[in-house]
């Protein structure tokens, strides 16, 4: 089977799904590297690497009720990418499904929580993205969490992870009171730090996860690689501890070209997570 048509290991058939993996093959506003519209395909590739067993929680994937969409069409502007994501996050949601969707570039993530009815908004970010626009395009990756704070209000968005933003950046989100977790804090404190800040979110969330959060030295194949960052297993932590709270999840900025399949394998394992944290908790 080529990577065209590869479906994510271990995805039944839709009727009956109670979770919807899709992916969305854009990077038309990347600023450094491009490649991350081939990440939706490289990581559905790399998942074929993991057993259905989950060791450390004892839940199997095996007969889980969760689905591949495939990918969205490749989308040749952010407006029409944005139209066109939320065309899609919306009908899931109709159907009452859980959404995975697999980037592609971060500016995917606004349309997808629009869809739903107002979480709370949690994404683990090298970057604040807190631009109101950036290269003169508002939907630009580098403004994902202002577009999302334009929804929700900023005191319904936490960023973790964050060690890199502008000055400007920085002055608009202590005005609108965006709260952040610095990675430098977590490495400090722990991941503690960050899951004492979600705690005070309202329950219902959705997680973004920007590989960029992750540390180079694990995830170097992103289009904005930030030194300094997160581990996987405080990325995991951060998965866990939402079990219960989680209503949708994204994983973004994964750029096959910058590697050797590294950090699509961990994207990879990383939804896995998700998937098997639902799993535990009877949702699929």
């Amino acid at each position: 089977m080529g990577v065209e048509t590869l479906l994510f290991a271990d995805a039944g058939p839709r009727d009956g799904a109670q979770a919807a993996i899709y992916g969305v093959p854009y990077d038309g506003t990347a600023s450094f590297r491009s490649g991350a519209r081939l990440g939706p395909n490289a990581i559905r590739q790399a998942s074929y690497n993991f057993e259905t067993y989950h060791l450390d929680l004892g839940v199997d994937l095996e007969g889980a009720r969760f689905a591949d969409w495939g990918n969205l069409e490749e989308f040749g502007s952010s407006v029409a990418m944005v139209k066109g994501v939320a065309r899609h996050a919306a009908d899931l949601a109709t159907q009452g499904l859980f959404a995975l969707a697999l980037g592609g570039e971060h500016s995917l993530t606004p349309p997808c929580v629009q869809a739903l009815d107002r979480p709370a908004f949690v994404v683990l970010d090298a970057h604040m993205d807190f631009r109101d626009t950036y290269l003169d395009d508002p939907n630009s990756h580098a403004c994902v969490t202002r577009r999302v704070a334009d929804h929700l209000g900023a005191d319904h968005a936490v960023v973790l992870g964050v060690r890199s933003a502008s000055k400007e950046e920085k002055e608009a989100a202590d005005r609108l009171g965006l709260r952040t977790v610095t990675a430098s804090r977590i490495r400090e404190k722990g991941i503690e730090a960050a899951l004492s800040v979600v705690e005070e979110l309202p329950d219902r969330v959705y997680l973004s996860l920007d590989m960029d959060a992750i540390d180079p030295a694990y995830a170097p194949a992103v289009g904005n690689p930030e030194p300094f960052g997160l581990t996987p297993l405080e990325v995991q932590g951060v998965i866990q501890a939402l079990r219960e709270r989680i209503i949708g999840f994204d994983v973004t900025e994964v750029s096959p070209p910058w590697d050797h399949g590294q950090t699509a394998a961990l994207a990879a394992r990383m939804i896995r997570e998700v998937l098997a944290q639902l799993r535990l908790a009877g949702r699929i």
